[in-house]
């Protein structure tokens, strides 16, 4: 209370001669945003907790306006317009007047400490469809959520061996998550998959998340290890039924989650580019091991790191980064049961991935190399995917992946899909066919799965 009050104080002796942007119709017939502004200095935006002096304060609000009407508050920094940042009161007004009025305008404000954005309309006539609005999370709220993926499975013998898979129908995924702060700079994760907790166990993510570093996080307990595109995405926003061979056998450890620390954050440089960063440390024994003893003589080091640019209209986002990872791992032999064999090898990764989200398509590609040192010998292996997926005005659009490993496997994936990665529900259509599978023609199969997000 004490710090609002202060700034309370300042904001009532500003607004007498603050900047304003009136409410009154525009030259098309539009309204302005209808706010008064003052500067932020350094002893604002450290009452305020903005890492910065940046942004307009905003010290009234006029009653009526479309300010008022998108929930801006007095006291709030404007950050923000239609993507267009505002280094000072003067950049607001010249935002406003450039930002199209013929849609939801939004608007990234700084309030209690977090981030939050809303949208506002200054156009003529009746608004268009608002858009989702983020809000701040509530101190004491346990957020739950989860998603369940159920899909049918077609195999056909075409590799000429007289056997196939049976078809069948699978749950594969059953997950509910608990989220919440229980302060401003301490929070929570937790999620669970009830489907088959005797092969991999009940417990997926469990960490703790400290928020004391401007736009970082830093996790303490199991989470996923970072490395490429496809493994730190939730399998809810991927248009592919599989993840690449690759990133199931190069790009992760025993498995793709471990216990450890991870600092997951990002910096911008300006309102179309930020530099984003992502590396944990982590034991190496994988997801939910057994026991509570450390079987590695080291920990295992995952990141990633790499520029993302988005375009003012949103139209376009691209992504370039580079990931690596170092450690060792325990090889339980050919016997899982009999500790006789188990044997520590160490291992290196590098690679690089590229993703273009564009309204009309979505591109992704990624390579990666590996050695394996035990002892005194070392193997290497690397591989690649390409992905593809069309976007259309209803929501649907054709698919097309190839990846391939080392020649010990080989993969083209086609087909289709219906809902967009961040919708609730989601239909997928995978047809694969899989030419070489560990060294040898595989089997083709088909998958229709069925996915909700709640």
């Amino acid at each position: 209370m004490r710090t609002r009050t202060a700034v309370c104080v300042m904001c009532l002796a500003a607004t007498a001669f603050a900047p304003r942007a009136s409410a009154d119709p525009g030259p098309d017939g539009g309204r302005d945003l209808g706010v008064s502004v003052r500067p932020v200095d350094e002893d604002i935006a450290g009452n305020m907790g903005l890492d910065s002096a940046r942004g307009a304060l905003v010290v009234a609000v006029e009653p009526g306006s479309a300010a008022a009407g998108a929930g801006i508050e007095v006291n709030d920094i404007i950050l923000t317009v239609g993507g267009q940042p505002v280094g000072h009161e003067a950049d607001l007004m010249s935002a406003v007047s450039q930002a199209d009025r013929t849609k939801w305008i939004p608007i990234e404000l700084w309030r209690g400490r977090q981030p939050l954005t809303v949208s506002v309309y200054l156009g003529p006539g009746a608004p268009p469809e608002k858009p989702s609005e983020k809000k701040p999370k509530k101190i004491g709220k346990v957020e739950v959520s989860g998603y369940i993926q159920v899909h049918y499975l077609h195999s056909a013998d075409t590799n000429g061996d007289g056997s196939s898979t049976a078809d069948r129908f699978r749950v594969l995924r059953a997950r509910v998550s608990f989220k919440g702060l229980i302060s401003k700079h301490v929070g929570y994760d937790m999620m669970i998959d009830a489907r088959s907790p005797s092969i991999t166990g009940l417990l997926r993510d469990a960490f703790i998340e400290l928020k004391y570093i401007p736009r970082h996080d830093i996790r303490i307990g199991q989470q996923k290890t970072q490395f490429g595109y496809e493994n730190p995405e939730s399998s809810t926003r991927l248009f592919f039924v599989n993840r690449s061979e690759l990133s199931d056998s190069l790009m992760r450890g025993i498995n793709l989650r471990d216990i450890g620390v991870g600092l997951i954050g990002n910096v911008p440089f300006s309102d179309r580019w930020r530099f984003e960063d992502a590396i944990t440390v982590v034991n190496g024994n994988g997801l939910n091991p057994p026991g509570t003893d450390d079987n590695n003589d080291q920990k295992n080091v995952w990141g990633r790191v790499g520029v993302r640019y988005k375009s003012t209209d949103r139209d376009l986002t691209a992504w370039l980064g580079v990931s690596g990872a170092q450690g060792d791992q325990l090889d339980e032999g050919d016997d899982p049961a009999d500790p006789s064999d188990d044997f520590l090898f160490d291992f290196r990764r590098m690679g690089a991935d590229f993703e273009l989200d564009h309204k009309w398509f979505f591109l992704a590609m990624e390579y990666a190399q590996g050695t394996d040192i035990e002892q005194d010998s070392a193997s290497d292996s690397h591989g690649y995917y390409v992905l593809v997926a069309g976007k259309t005005p209803w929501r649907v659009g054709p698919l097309l992946r190839y990846d391939t490993l080392q020649g010990d496997f080989e993969r083209w994936t086609a087909g289709a899909y219906y809902g967009l990665p961040k919708e609730d529900l989601r239909v997928l259509l995978n047809y694969e066919r899989r030419d070489l599978e560990d060294g040898v023609p595989g089997d083709d199969r088909w998958y229709l799965q069925l996915q909700v997000v709640f």
